[in-house]
């Protein structure tokens, strides 16, 4: 059953959750309580985006200038 399934958002409590299937716990053989990775695909406009602003790359940005000079 490995693939791309669809599930709802949903809020819990003060978060917000996904309820993964049975069937794609059993096959990836998780038990309760252990922690396992997902991936959410983002858009490669968002994901650039966020990435140049981590790296100090956005529009308003001035020119990175050290502070000091290295001594080698």
């Amino acid at each position: 059953m490995t693939g791309i399934f669809e599930v709802k958002v949903r809020r819990i409590g003060n978060a917000k959750g996904v309820i993964i299937p049975k069937e794609i716990l059993d096959e990836a053989n998780a038990k309760e309580g252990e922690n396992i990775k997902l991936m959410i695909p983002i858009a490669k406009s968002k994901r650039m985006k966020a990435f140049n602003e981590l790296l100090g790359l956005y529009p308003d940005a001035k020119p990175f200038k050290r502070e000091y000079e290295d001594r080698y």
